[in-house]
This record gives C-alpha cells, sequence and structure tokens, in this order.
C-alpha cells in the first residue's frame, strides 16, 4: 500500500446476521430482538432508535443494510439520510477490496 492507503477493511469485521430472515416491511423493536436473538447488540439497537419512524418501527431494509452487510466507509459524506417512512426500499452497495489501496480503484478516501 502506497503513502496514505487505507487500513480499514472487513477482516476483523462480521455482520450481526449472517443471512436476512423472511420479515414483514416494518419491524417493531420486539420483532428485531427476536429475529437477531443473541446477536442483538447496542450496534443493532442504534440502527433501530436511528431509523424509527413516528410508529416506533423500521424499515426491515434499513435495518438489514445496518446488520447483514459489513460496512466499512469511514462517512457517509454525499449521501442523504434515509427517510424514516420510503415509499421504495432500494440500497446502494459497493465492494471492498482489501488489498487495494481505499478498497479499490473505483473508491474515495472515505471507502
Amino acid at each position: 500500500m502506497g503513502a496514505g492507503a487505507s487500513t480499514k477493511g472487513y477482516t476483523d469485521k462480521k455482520a450481526s446476521l449472517e443471512s436476512v430472515p423472511a420479515a414483514g416491511d416494518w419491524l417493531t423493536l420486539d420483532a428485531v430482538k427476536t429475529m437477531f436473538g443473541d446477536n442483538f447488540n447496542d450496534a443493532v439497537s442504534a440502527a433501530f432508535d436511528s431509523a424509527k419512524n413516528d410508529e416506533g418501527k423500521v424499515c426491515k431494509a434499513h435495518l438489514f443494510v445496518e446488520a447483514c452487510l459489513i460496512k466499512v466507509a469511514s462517512d457517509n459524506d454525499g449521501l442523504l439520510p434515509q427517510p424514516k417512512n420510503p415509499k421504495k426500499q432500494t440500497c446502494v452497495v459497493q465492494i471492498y477490496v482489501n488489498s487495494h489501496e481505499f478498497g479499490g480503484t473505483d473508491k474515495s478516501c472515505n471507502g
């Protein structure tokens, strides 16, 4: 790696869930706790709290992105906050290659 190369990556990280379970579109905290079982932790709780809507529910797509994917970006520069009541569910995912500077040739300095 060259000067200023990123030392972050996914090697020492693990997703809270290893597969995406079947679930309704909107989840309550109790449903999330049941789904995660022993893997329910502070990070999952924080993801739920930051994304819950006025009814105390969270969109399953947001929760699965936070829990089932390994996040290696250092920040979310350029991304808008996720809506509390989305009309559609989509996800932006990219690949991070540990052996490449910044995770690959198509990345910015934030991964």
